[in-house]
C-alpha cells in the first residue's frame, strides 16, 4: 500500500473514493469496509501511534454510483442518454455532499464520519470533482485504487448477479459487455499518480479483500482537510496547462523549421550554390517559417476559444 501517515490534526470527516474498472471488485470493497466499520471495532486514531480513543467511532456511508447511475452497457446503445447519465451522476455527487454535510454533528457526538464512494472514476476529472466536493466540505480526501488485471475484471463482470448495493434496496448487477470493461481499462487515468495519490490494492483472482488492513491504512492517513479549488482557480490552472503545451509546440514546431532551413543552405552549398541564390533560398524559406507559425498560434487560440465555450 502506497502514501505516507500525517501528523496532522485530522478533518471532522473523510472522504474515500474507491476505484476501478468494472469487476474489480470496488463494490465488494467498500460493502467490507463499511460493515468493518459498522460492527464497533474499529475506533479512530490520531495515526500517530497513538492509543485507540474507544468512545470516538465513526459513522460510514456508502455513496455507491450504480444506486444512481444504471451502467449504460455501451454509450452507443439504443436507449442511452447521455443527459440523463449526466444528471444521475450529478444526484451521486448530491448525496455526497448531504453526507457530509451530517458531520458537524456527528462529530460533536464523538464520532467521524467516513464517506465511501464507490464508482469507476476512471478519469482524474471525475476523482477531482469529488475531492473539490470534500474540500468545499472541510472534509479530508483518500483514494483506494482496486487495481484488477483485465482478465480478473472480465471474469468478475462475467459472474454478476442481483444483489443488494450499498445498504439500498435489490440493484440490478447484469454483466457489461466485455468491450465496455475493455475499454474502461485502455482509458484508465491511475489514481496513484494523482496529486493525493492512492492505496492501491492489488486486486487478484481468488484474492481475499482484508478490510481491517485498509482501514488501518485510511485511518493512519486521516488527515487534515483537503484543500478546496474552486471552478475558476481550477480553469485558471488548465488555462495555464494548455498555454505551456501550446507554447512547447510552437517551440518545437519553430526549432523543426530552423533546422529544415539549416538543412537546405547546407545542402544548396555543397552542390555549389551561388551566396546570392543560397540567401534569396534562405529568405524565402524563413517567410514561410513565419506564415506557418502565425497561422500555428491563429488554430491554438481557436481551439481555445471553442474549448471555454
Amino acid at each position: 500500500m502506497s502514501g505516507g501517515v500525517t501528523d496532522a490534526p485530522r478533518a471532522h470527516a473523510l472522504v474515500v473514493v474507491v476505484c476501478g474498472i468494472p469487476g474489480a471488485g470496488k463494490t465488494t470493497a467498500c460493502e467490507a469496509l463499511r460493515q468493518h466499520l459498522l460492527a464497533g471495532s474499529s475506533p479512530t486514531t490520531t495515526g500517530r501511534g497513538d492509543e485507540a480513543d474507544p468512545a470516538r467511532r465513526v459513522d460510514v456511508t456508502h455513496v455507491c454510483f450504480d444506486a444512481f447511475v444504471a451502467p449504460p452497457p455501451d454509450a452507443e446503445a439504443e436507449g442511452f442518454s447521455p443527459e440523463a447519465w449526466k444528471r444521475a451522476r450529478k444526484d451521486a455527487l448530491g448525496a455526497i455532499a448531504r453526507a457530509l454535510d451530517r458531520s458537524p454533528q456527528t462529530c460533536t457526538a464523538g464520532f467521524g464520519r467516513v464517506v465511501l464512494v464507490d464508482d469507476t472514476m476512471h478519469y482524474r476529472s471525475m476523482r477531482r470533482e469529488v475531492q473539490r466536493i470534500a474540500g468545499r466540505c472541510e472534509a479530508a480526501y483518500l483514494q483506494v485504487f482496486v487495481d484488477a488485471p483485465l482478465d480478473v475484471a472480465l471474469a468478475r463482470n462475467a459472474q454478476r448477479r442481483s444483489r443488494p448495493v450499498g445498504g439500498s434496496s435489490s440493484l440490478p448487477r447484469s454483466a457489461l459487455p466485455d468491450a465496455v470493461v475493455a475499454r474502461a481499462f485502455s482509458a484508465l487515468e491511475r489514481p496513484d499518480v494523482d496529486p493525493w495519490g492512492a492505496i492501491v490494492i492489488p486486486a487478484s483472482d481468488g484474492a481475499a479483500f482484508d478490510a481491517s488492513a485498509v482501514w488501518d491504512a485510511l485511518n493512519a492517513r486521516w488527515g487534515p482537510a483537503t484543500r478546496y479549488v474552486s471552478p475558476e482557480e481550477e480553469a485558471a490552472r488548465l488555462r495555464a496547462a494548455r498555454d505551456a503545451s501550446a507554447a512547447s509546440q510552437a517551440h518545437q514546431l519553430d526549432c523543426a523549421l530552423r533546422r529544415e532551413i539549416t538543412e537546405a543552405a547546407a545542402a544548396m552549398r555543397a552542390q555549389g550554390a551561388s551566396r546570392a541564390a543560397i540567401a534569396a533560398q534562405v529568405a524565402a524559406m524563413n517567410a514561410a517559417r513565419k506564415q506557418r507559425m502565425v497561422e500555428a498560434k491563429r488554430k491554438t487560440k481557436t481551439h481555445e476559444a471553442k474549448g471555454e465555450r
